[in-house]
């Protein structure tokens, strides 16, 4: 490896150790780091604020007595019963008088228990109060990495400080072996900090952009904000881990490629949510993946349907679907795949959802049913039996939410914002395929058409045009004039500013520019045009810039098309005689705010 080349630790023996959960709040609990799980008493249950024993996602009944406490130990949380089983959490803890303080030995350190887990688990008072599943968590386990063939590889990021915001998407990419073709058979997380991890995506890198050059994949040799964008070059799902799995072990007829004819190069994007928007934490996590050159029957790969149209209000509790439609896998399974694993991905107003298979019209299985969903602890859903997709057929996503507590909450990448996606594992895998994405109603799956046309837009073409005339603004800003989109761009770059709301004058100067680009004249083009930044470019700038000013344009539209409609006002007598309120219907989600300043 040269000086460029990030740093990738290549283990060819057995990795020791799975790193341990953040130890800032273990040391502030008598024997933190040394309580027994209760139906393992040869394991410590490190993670010990959490339902899942090593740490990260929802909070056992300790663990939310700890947090209300202000995270700190005192005689009032000392003398509480967190788990209900009648002993007192400094009983449970090794200080039952309630005087130990940071920094002491703890008076006793044996016959300690579970403050969070009511035990005997087996009694009837426990039976009620532990609602979740701790004893048979699964551990990793995989017979096969013990081959004399498998080698493993830990990607992982170097010490890195974690943005005091609630929302990082980072990104790292890594130089993999390539002297040969291989296939990873199975790999599990190597997390150092539970306290903002959530889960890790791995993408093979191409190494060339939208136009085939060759992309120099050092940039990202460290890690970076990248929003959840992975660029062009780097946009095939390979691998994942979320909040409480212990690694994957794969079926023997599969393997995920890369190598001497396939990606030399992966990128590793992690979220951290430090809602807490603290500026002391550091993360260094990754992933151990096991490896071999004894290559299986079929490549695997990970894909999703999506829908990227949410809007959630106060008011109801809305219900979205989205689909890989029949005439889609028609048109994008050249065969038969095999979907193997799958799992449900929304944020905290996420309720229920389900991703269920059909054929002709009739439904032939459920893949998962997530009848109560946990933003904090996900569930990978393994089938026992490959799931057979053939072209022609239908996966049918339903997503369910909580109403928003205040106001209007929509897709984005962040934690506040909302999400509607299944991904699932699948083999043998397209290449080309990069799963089926709804803004509904409009299905995506035509743009994988470079000449698809939607309400008048060529919007691979709109999109490569701004693309290249940001370019040549980065540039030389001088030279922007002659540039044959250099007018458009020097009214889009304007928007912004004129148009912090939606007035009568905001309004007439976007008028002009809608005209003449239908890629931004409607609705529907716009939100397509939106969604397509981020598949030729990783440049946030441009991405960050293009999808502001044209959300500016699509919501003044928005306007535009209420003030130039009646169908949304009705008319209704209230209980006074003299007073007759208007009652506004809005299906565009657009606020009140914005109407008002059109008139005001």
């Amino acid at each position: 490896m040269t000086a460029h080349q990030p740093s990738v630790f290549l283990l060819l023996s057995m990795l020791v150790g799975q790193g341990q959960p953040y130890q800032y709040f273990q040391n502030r609990i008598p024997n933190g780091a040394s309580i027994p799980h209760p139906c393992k008493p040869n394991l410590n249950w490190p993670g010990l604020g959490h339902r899942n024993s090593q740490g990260g996602g929802e909070k056992n009944p300790f663990g939310v007595d700890f947090f209300n406490n202000g995270k700190i130990w005192n005689k009032a949380l000392c003398q509480k019963d967190s788990d209900g089983d009648g002993k007192t959490n400094g009983e449970e803890l090794g200080d039952p008088q309630c005087t130990w303080i940071l920094g002491q030995t703890p008076k006793l350190l044996t016959g300690l228990s579970h403050p969070g887990v009511c035990q005997p688990t087996d009694s009837e008072v426990c039976l009620s109060k532990n609602q979740w599943e701790f004893c048979d968590n699964a551990e990793f386990s995989c017979e096969h990495i013990h081959s004399s063939d498998v080698k493993n590889m830990t990607l992982r990021y170097p010490p890195t400080n974690v943005p005091a915001q609630e929302t990082n998407y980072m990104c790292m990419d890594f130089e993999v072996p390539s002297d040969k073709d291989y296939h990873i058979i199975a790999d599990r997380p190597y997390i150092n900090n539970t306290m903002v991890m959530h889960h890790i995506l791995i993408y093979g890198c191409t190494g060339v952009d939208s136009k085939g050059r060759k992309q120099n994949m050092t940039e990202l040799e460290s890690p970076q904000l990248c929003g959840m964008a992975t660029g062009y070059s780097c946009n095939t799902l390979l691998l994942g881990w979320t909040l409480g799995h212990p690694g994957i072990c794969y079926p023997d007829n599969i393997g995920f490629l890369f190598g001497n004819s396939s990606f030399k190069y992966f990128r590793m994007q992690m979220h951290w949510n430090n809602p807490e928007l603290r500026s002391d934490y550091v993360d260094s996590s990754g992933m151990v993946l096991y490896y071999t050159d004894k290559l299986r029957k079929n490549n695997a790969v990970m894909t999703s349907v999506g829908q990227l149209n949410l809007h959630i209000t106060p008011h109801t509790d809305p219900t979205y679907y989205a689909s890989c439609s029949s005439q889609c896998t028609q048109i994008q399974l050249p065969h038969p795949i095999h979907i193997i694993e799958s799992i449900l991905h929304m944020h905290y107003l996420g309720k229920s959802g389900s991703l269920i298979h059909y054929r002709n019209g009739t439904q032939l299985q459920v893949i998962f049913n997530e009848e109560v969903y946990s933003y904090d602890n996900p569930q990978f859903r393994e089938n026992k039996h490959s799931i057979p997709i053939l072209p022609g057929d239908e996966l049918k996503l339903i997503c369910k939410f909580k109403r928003s507590k205040s106001g209007i909450v929509r897709y984005g990448d962040a934690t506040s914002d909302e999400m509607c996606f299944g991904f699932f594992i699948y083999y043998p895998a397209l290449p080309n395929w990069k799963g089926c994405s709804w803004h509904d109603p409009f299905d995506y799956c035509g743009l994988q058409n470079p000449n698809y046309v939607i309400d008048g837009c060529l919007v691979h073409s709109f999109v490569k045009r701004l693309g290249s005339v940001y370019a040549a603004f980065k540039a030389n800003p001088q030279a922007i004039a002659q540039h044959k989109d250099g007018p458009l761009f020097a009214k889009l770059v304007q928007v912004p500013s004129v148009c912090r709301q939606c007035t009568k004058s905001c309004m007439d100067f976007i008028r002009p520019i809608t005209q003449s680009e239908p890629c931004i004249a409607s609705h529907k083009a716009g939100a397509v045009t939106i969604g397509m930044l981020n598949s030729y470019t990783r440049d946030l700038d441009f991405v960050n810039e293009g999808k502001k000013i044209i959300g500016h344009i699509e919501q003044c539209n928005r306007v535009m098309a209420f003030t130039t409609s009646t169908t949304p006002f009705t008319t209704v007598k209230t209980s006074s005689a003299n007073t007759i309120t208007v009652q506004i219907i809005l299906t565009t989600g657009i606020t009140m705010a914005s109407i008002l300043s059109y008139f005001l």
